[in-house]
């Protein structure tokens, strides 16, 4: 297979994820949000998955362990988030939103909706499925080739 730079698949993931923090930091800079959008994204996480910790939000994110420490660390000064020791496994913190932070992921959403749909505009839910599938398929791909031992 020969490689050019404009075939390449993740020069494309790479320029669209560069749009899509571009068009979000413009946003929220716009709105005046007090946080970032990659804060933002956090405890929008957060708030959509149930009993979440550290570990779940950096494999959703991609964000590295002591970067997104830094970041909950902020996150809770701040009095968006608490951390409450799971019942189950008291090694484990899960993360809850405060009623501060449950405010400001409803009152950004739209941002995020908003961008989706500039996002997907003429793209059919048939191309939406195929798209997710492939990345999904790529994305095993890559976790089952980094995480061998």
């Amino acid at each position: 297979m020969e490689l050019k730079v404009d075939e390449n698949l993740m020069f494309y993931l790479g320029h669209v994820m560069k749009l899509f923090g571009v068009m979000m930091t413009r946003q929220f800079e716009e709105a005046d949000v007090e946080i970032s959008f990659h804060d933002w994204i956090k405890l929008f996480i957060i708030k959509e998955k149930e009993h979440v910790i550290q570990k779940d939000i950096a494999e959703v994110s991609g964000i590295h362990k002591t970067t997104l420490t830094r970041s909950i660390d902020f996150l809770e000064s701040e009095n968006y988030v608490i951390r409450q020791q799971d019942e189950h496994d008291k090694r484990q913190n899960k993360l809850i939103l405060t009623e501060k932070g449950e405010i400001i992921v409803k009152k950004y959403k739209h941002i995020l909706i908003d961008i989706q749909s500039t996002m997907l505009k003429g793209i059919t839910e048939d191309e939406l499925t195929n798209t997710k599938m492939v990345l999904n398929k790529i994305l095993i791909n890559f976790q089952s080739d980094c995480c061998k031992e």
